[in-house]
């Protein structure tokens, strides 16, 4: 139970901080456009 709560407030200060969300932000797009790229290749 303690290990949980030490997570969850780890969790919201990796949260909170603004170069994480940037970060995490570009990874989503970087893997979109992997997964797109991909379905291009197929395709053409």
């Amino acid at each position: 139970m303690q290990q949980q709560k030490q997570n969850e407030i780890t969790f919201k200060i990796i949260n909170k901080h603004p170069v994480h969300k940037q970060q995490e932000g570009n990874r989503k797009k970087e893997a979109v456009r992997a997964d797109l790229y991909h379905i291009y290749k197929k395709y053409m």
